[in-house]
């Protein structure tokens, strides 16, 4: 008998359908697809029914703070400016190509992505990511102003890695009290 099977992902309201492996190819039913749309009622496991979106809050938002919707954009945002950073050292060189230097950077673009992905998340871990993507910042905001303080570039992932880094070293201290 042909059939396609409704395979659940944990943690979110999305089904993905699922092809039996029975025999050859020809033997297995077409995939059909679930379309996400705005609005669009998706099946719960197991087929028990749907949970309309209609006019609801993802269940996420409710955790979802000013703070750390804040925090989120100030991780991207340092992230953005640390790949520009290094793309401009590596076509400056001299100092500006130094290993610890570049090391620092790429370390904060790393932080910076992972933060938001665990705060996007509501990880329960977000804090003490958090407060490690602080440390980096800093790092690197102190490594771009002792290589060269006068150059616009390096300035701006300065003032940015430090805002981040105060924002990371809020959510940090807000989870810890």
């Amino acid at each position: 008998m042909r059939r396609t099977s409704i395979l659940p992902i944990p943690g979110l309201n999305i089904v993905a359908p699922v092809r039996p492996v029975v025999g050859s190819h020809s033997d297995a039913a077409p995939v059909r697809s679930f379309p996400m749309t705005p609005g669009r009622r998706v099946p719960a496991a197991g087929g028990r029914g749907g949970m309309g979106l209609e006019g609801k809050e993802m269940a996420h938002e409710r955790f979802m703070t000013d703070d750390l919707r804040h925090c989120v954009q100030e991780c991207l945002e340092c992230r953005r400016i640390s790949v520009e950073t290094i793309t401009h050292c590596t076509t400056l060189g001299g100092k500006h190509v130094q290993p610890d230097h570049l090391r620092v950077l790429a370390d904060c673009v790393q932080i910076c992505g992972v933060a938001a992905d665990y705060m996007l998340r509501i990880s329960p871990y977000h804090p003490r990511i958090c407060g490690v993507c602080a440390e980096v910042c800093a790092a690197c905001a102190d490594s771009c102003q002792q290589v060269d303080p006068h150059d616009r570039t390096m300035s701006q992932c300065v003032e940015i890695c430090r805002r981040c880094a105060d924002a990371c070293r809020r959510m940090a201290g807000l989870a810890a009290s």
